[in-house]
């Protein structure tokens, strides 16, 4: 419970507080520096649906507590420092504090309660070429009171205008491009600490500048504008400041509204432009945008205006359609799409804050009734607030089966995984529970029950499971202390031999347009049943009409003469019948056959070809023709260059897609195809693959190695050498190359074996 809550407690019940405006402080209390022993008076006033206004410091009500709008505490000690806040409980529970009034005592006159430590150095040497300089008047520590501060030419005389001299806030004298009127000065620096009693402590410093000639300064901005966000009406003021350079310092600005038009502020009627200050007045929307401040060298920096505008509850708000209503436990999102900045969300339901909701959406994830009521949104930043509010519902809905999901009579094979299924809809959603002849079911290593999904499994169907099943839907709220709807199905189940699949579809088939072609579908059943074959195309049931027909045992079927349009995927599905009963029939379905037609001869397809040495290669091929169209498959080889195709490979049994190739030349690039050969003579081929063999080792290793001195630092290596059997390489591998002084730098060959000269490539 937050510090206030019992306040809102003691003045309305929790429920029978109705949330209105929030309250809106038009007077925020002032705090300050008070002697010990004083009278202080704080004041506060709020506007908007207030029920009280109570005080609060260091968050905590005051003892006893002190309610209005004005707080006087007499006689202060150091025990009532702090800070102090008003806060305002609106009349639906709604509550706002006022900004903080600090409150600080300190001790009776002639006590110490500030110091000035030190004053700066009394010398101070500059170079003209500086821009500026600054020197801080002190160094001023543990102060409590009011420091002022006063440069001057001792005795106690003004500055002249000449030595382009400037107090600034902080007490710093701020010396513009020093030059020969400051040379040699002495500035008087006097602080003057004035305590909250009234009394007064003085220090005095001085400082001697003294200024060494250099060379030019350059102007530079020494004092940047702040972005401003601020309320309608209020004052804004854009500091920026310049200094150095060869002449007096100055700075230009430009404006640059939000629709991204650009004004020479100085021309701008409703800106005050005094010196090197922007001074906005009465502000409103119309003085949002970009403020730049640049100096006389063009150094540039921006700031920004921001106008608080009054908080808007926009149309889409789903709280202004009232009342609204939603399922019990069906999450629902309630939005409060109001526009303006810096804008904060507040929800309430039926007067109570809801902890943890600061966004523009309130989500609801699981409503029950409890969730029913008034809803408030409110909208608020520091300029203004608005709200909205909504009658919200939350129904149940009594549990029902949909169409065709209560249970009915039916049929499991034994030996066979079988599913109950049994979906009823309501709010919030029902639960389930199964029982078997009257008796109530739970999982166990036979059964599975879904008491959320509403399935009952059976893992292996035997005899035994035959029986009378009832599913009971019930949906009650969480507590189970409420049921609002309750709704039941039954249903027999009767356990037989399986049906068996014993022929199925064969792979996808690419034929050719005219080609007959035979789709088997044979399966076996149990007695006192019967089989019903049903074929689809693309999804759509097939009429054995055009040229299909059935055919051989079973449910098969035959095209005779294929067209373009029979290609598409094809499926059986075989059902079983108990001949006793009424029993709806069950269904057990084939795999896909995709046909693929096409107005030439279908050819293989080479998927793999892997070289295995320098003499052997394999190849892995795909046909997806017609088996009974085909007669043979052929594989042919030809070495790159030759132009001669070689048959490597007949293959007479259409089943076997793969084969070995070998007596190749090694290093040798080969041309690859697969030609299907058909019944009636046909040659179809393959697209040609090309790969190249291995290098063949050397027969024999290098002998007779003789190093031979060249010079100071190089030898000259002889050895005998075998050389392979086959072609090398290229220069660029570790091939041997003979050097004679017939042929030199050729590949080695039979006619210099054993008497050449040769070298490796590193040689």
């Amino acid at each position: 419970m937050d510090p206030w809550s019992w306040i809102l407690l003691m003045f309305c019940g929790v429920l029978s507080c109705e949330a209105q405006v929030i309250p809106s402080f038009t007077l925020n209390p002032q705090g300050g520096v008070f002697g010990s022993g004083t009278s202080v008076t704080l004041r506060c006033a709020a506007s908007g649906s207030v029920s009280f206004l109570v005080w609060i410091q260091n968050d905590l009500v005051t003892t006893p507590p002190v309610f209005g709008g004005t707080l006087t505490i007499a006689s202060l000690t150091a025990a009532m420092s702090g800070s102090y806040r008003c806060l305002a409980v609106g009349t639906g529970g709604i509550n706002v504090t006022s900004s903080v009034a600090l409150v600080q005592i300190v001790g009776i006159e002639g006590e110490s309660v500030y110091s000035i430590d030190s004053m700066n150095p009394t010398e101070l040497t500059v170079n003209s070429s500086q821009p500026f300089v600054t020197q801080a008047c002190g160094n001023f520590t543990n102060v409590t009171g009011a420091i002022t501060y006063a440069w001057t030419i001792p005795p106690d005389n003004p500055i002249p205008v000449s030595h382009q001299t400037v107090s600034l806030l902080d007490g710093s004298l701020f010396l513009q491009f020093p030059n020969a009127n400051n040379n040699g000065k002495t500035y008087k620096c006097k602080a003057t600490v004035t305590a909250p009693s009234g009394s007064q402590q003085v220090k005095v410093g001085y400082l001697r500048i003294s200024v060494a000639p250099q060379g030019e300064a350059t102007s530079v901005l020494i004092v940047q504008p702040q972005s401003l966000v601020v309320n309608p009406g209020e004052t804004a003021q854009f500091l920026c400041a310049s200094a150095g350079g060869s002449s007096p310092p100055s700075v230009s600005w430009m404006y640059q509204t939000v629709s991204g038009t650009t004004t020479n502020i100085q021309s701008n009627a409703y800106l005050d432009f005094s010196h090197m200050d922007i001074v906005v007045t009465t502000v409103n929307a119309g003085n949002q945008g970009i403020y730049t401040c640049t100096s006389q060298t063009g150094i540039s920096y921006s700031s920004t205006l921001i106008v608080r505008s009054r908080p808007v509850i926009d149309a889409s708000n789903s709280l202004a359609i009232t009342p609204v209503s939603f399922l019990y436990g069906v999450a629902f999102t309630l939005s409060c799409n109001a526009s303006g900045n810096e804008l904060t969300w507040l929800w309430y339901h039926n007067g109570m804050r809801l902890s943890g909701t600061s966004g523009r959406a309130l989500v609801v994830p699981s409503p029950t009734l409890d969730d029913s009521g008034i809803y408030q949104c409110f909208a608020y930043n520091p300029f203004s607030n608005v709200s909205a509010t909504g009658n919200i519902s939350v129904q149940t809905l009594p549990a029902t089966f949909t169409n065709g999901t209560a249970l009915s009579n039916t049929i499991a094979f034994i030996g066979q995984r079988f599913q109950f299924t049994c979906k009823a809809q309501g709010a919030p959603a029902p639960t389930y529970r199964w029982y078997k002849d009257g008796v109530v079911l739970s999982s166990s290593t036979t059964i599975s029950v879904d008491v959320i999904g509403g399935t009952f499994t059976i893992n292996s169907v035997d005899a035994t499971f035959a029986g009378n099943y009832t599913c009971v839907a019930t949906n009650q709220n969480s507590d189970r202390n409420l049921v609002f709807g309750s709704v039941s199905s039954s249903a027999n189940l009767i356990a037989i031999g399986a049906t068996i699949i014993t022929q199925s579809l064969p792979a996808d088939l690419s034929i050719q347009v005219g080609d007959r072609v035979s789709l088997p579908c044979l399966a076996t059943s149990a007695q006192n049943t019967q089989l019903v074959y049903n074929w689809t195309k693309d999804g759509v049931p097939l009429s054995v009409t055009g040229g299909l027909s059935y055919t051989g045992a079973g449910g098969g079927i035959t095209i005779s003469s294929v067209r373009m349009s029979d290609a598409g995927l094809y499926q059986c599905t075989v059902y079983t019948l108990l001949l006793s009963s009424m029993y709806p029939p069950v269904s057990l379905r084939t795999n896909y056959t995709r046909i693929t037609v096409s107005d030439t001869p279908v050819s293989p397809v080479i998927t793999r070809l892997a070289v295995l040495s320098g003499t052997a290669l394999s190849v892995t091929w795909t046909y997806s023709g017609l088996p009974a169209k085909l007669n043979f498959f052929l594989v042919q080889v030809m070495a790159l260059g030759s132009g001669i195709w070689t048959n490597s490979s007949t293959i007479s049994q259409n089943s076997v897609t793969m084969t070995m190739v070998g007596s190749l030349t090694p290093f040798t690039a080969y041309m690859v195809q697969v030609v299907a050969v058909l019944n009636d003579g046909t040659f179809v081929g393959s697209k040609v693959s090309t790969t190249m063999t291995l290098q063949a080792a050397p027969m024999e290793a290098p002998s007779g190695l003789l190093a031979t001195p060249i010079g100071a630092s190089s030898l000259q290596l002889t050895w005998k050498v075998m050389c392979i059997s086959a072609r090398v390489v290229s220069l660029n591998d570790w091939a041997w190359r003979c050097l004679n002084d017939i042929t030199p730098q050729v590949y080695c060959t039979n006619e210099c074996l054993y008497n050449a000269k040769c070298m490796s490539k590193e040689s």
